[in-house]
């Protein structure tokens, strides 16, 4: 085990998991203490995929923890309108890296809009 990982079971106490269920089969219980582990972690700049792996819970846990406690999203999934946005950009020649740039996203964010758009390899 990790010093991390020490840290991390420490924080979320060991009152955090139950591994019985009614039906059977494992179940997460979120208790105060995971609240605050997934949340301190996240407002001092951690990752919601880095702060799953650290504490062994799911991605998606972690930003329904955080969204249940009102804690702003740093990237929130990309609307409708804002892929709409990057297609029309994409085509009138601006690039990914312009276009990840305009929107504070990752490129590869961008080109997986422009992947379910089918307009990846632009042909110059």
């Amino acid at each position: 085990m990790t010093l991390d990982e020490q840290a991390a079971g420490e924080a979320i106490g060991a009152d955090s998991v139950s591994s019985e269920r009614d039906a059977g089969a494992p179940r997460l219980v979120i208790t105060g203490s995971l609240r605050r582990a997934v949340t301190d972690r996240y407002e001092a700049g951690e990752s919601a995929a880095s702060i799953a792996r650290t504490l062994g819970i799911s991605k998606t846990t972690v930003l329904s923890i955080l969204k249940s406690g009102g804690v702003p999203l740093r990237h929130p999934r990309l609307t409708a309108n804002e892929c709409a946005e990057i297609t029309e950009l994409y085509q009138a020649g601006v690039s990914q890296v312009e276009i990840a740039r305009k929107f504070d996203r990752d490129p590869g964010n961008i080109w997986h809009v422009l992947e379910r758009a089918g307009l990846v390899g632009r042909k110059p």
